[in-house]
């Protein structure tokens, strides 16, 4: 597992974006349990059985949006609705066509994002992000 300590939004947004160029991947963004959104920058909430980026004790399981192909314009999309985001969601995550397990998670309200292919640590590095393998003390 790779971490990457980031509050900023839009660099969150830039991992995403870096992550999803190299290849066709899906995204989601997973919901806050007490949300009620049905809609996230357009896209329609749902539930299914793909793997959440958050697990809870009680069994909970979280709704999130629709898989999509992650884009440039659905992340500017996510960009400008950066306050229906902080309100209703909990993370963002890559999930690959024929994978129910997520790739790469961004959880926006911790400033961690999280890439599970430890072979990107040297892209990630040339392409500017604090990136490590082994996780920062507080997490």
């Amino acid at each position: 597992m790779l971490y990457i300590d980031e509050l900023n939004f839009q660099r969150q947004i830039d991992l995403l974006a870096f992550i999803s160029s190299n290849s066709t991947l899906s995204i989601c963004a997973w919901l806050y349990p007490e949300s009620k959104a049905s809609m996230i920058a357009g896209q329609k909430v749902t539930e299914t059985s793909i793997q959440a980026v958050t697990e809870y004790d009680d069994g909970f399981k979280p709704r999130h949006t629709e898989l999509t192909i992650c884009n440039v314009e659905l992340l500017n999309l996510i960009l400008s609705s950066k306050n229906e985001v902080f309100k209703n969601c909990d993370s963002f995550a890559l999930y690959s066509d024929d994978k129910s397990h997520w790739e790469v998670a961004t959880i926006g309200h911790e400033g961690m994002c999280l890439v599970k292919n430890v072979t990107l640590l040297g892209q990630l590095e040339d392409a500017g992000f604090s990136v490590s393998s082994k996780p920062p003390s507080w997490w």
